[in-house]
């Protein structure tokens, strides 16, 4: 991959703040058996355990299971975003009815929902302004198509805001807020991290494999088979000390 250095000013000056990117804080045996999908408020994680049909509650401070809910697809349920209100989004793909959910985070019953833009969805996160889902404005959807898509979708109707092609496949997204990024990965170890028009930003190296993510805190939390806890600090760039390499591109 050719990096692009224009920028290189920035990235020298806010150099320390960049070192902690992809640092392990903590991590914790995924709820259920292989994760595929979380969300994040400021208390818990939710954890949507694969072929279990159940989103698992964490203690977002030690990974303890305090609860779960069913997921509103069943089987199909594909993607989470939390949204302040204590509203957890779930999609559902595959099969109709191709929906997105708006349910209650401590329940799961479901409040309304929305028509989903594709049978191929695979992910969702919140486009907010705060942790914990605050500001929330659209959902961030991700789709398992050629090329992979990152769309914005309206919360009251569903109908798509904006499309854009994204520089990697991303399964169930997270919406960093503070740098204004989505990151992800797609059954990769290498999670990406671009702006909501799609172009690359940075990328670090992960432990395992990953499917889902969710931001809060200045913290990104990522999974297949553990749930990985890892620094994302404002301004992202140089080499952190635990998951790998950051590669950082500016254009």
């Amino acid at each position: 991959m050719k990096f692009v250095a224009v920028g290189f000013l920035v990235l020298c000056t806010v150099g320390v703040a960049f070192a902690a990117l992809g640092d392990v804080v903590a991590s914790w045996p995924t709820p259920g058996g292989q994760c595929v999908a979380l969300g994040v408020s400021n208390s818990y994680i939710y954890a949507l355990a694969h072929g279990q049909s159940r989103v698992y509650i964490m203690n977002i401070n030690n990974g303890s299971i305090v609860g779960s809910l069913p997921a509103a697809g069943a089987g199909n349920t594909r993607g989470l975003a939390y949204v302040s209100g204590d509203y957890l989004w779930q999609g559902r793909s595959y099969s109709a009815p191709l929906a997105f959910y708006q349910t209650h985070a401590t329940t799961g019953s479901i409040y309304r929902s929305i028509p989903s833009p594709s049978v191929n969805d695979r992910g969702l996160a919140p486009l907010c302004t705060g942790d914990g889902g605050v500001g929330t404005t659209a959902l961030l959807s991700t789709t398992w198509t050629s090329p992979w898509r990152l769309s914005h979708v309206n919360m009251t109707t569903g109908s798509v805001i904006a499309s854009y092609p994204t520089p990697a496949g991303v399964y169930d997204p997270a919406y960093d807020w503070r740098n204004r990024l989505v990151w992800g990965a797609w059954s990769s170890t290498t999670v990406v991290g671009f702006t909501t028009t799609g172009s690359l930003v940075a990328t670090f190296g992960a432990n395992e494999s990953i499917f889902g993510a969710a931001y809060t805190g200045e913290y990104l939390y990522i999974t297949q088979n553990r749930i990985w806890k890892v620094h994302c600090p404002q301004f992202v760039g140089v080499a952190p000390s635990s998951f790998g390499k950051v590669k950082a591109v500016f254009k």
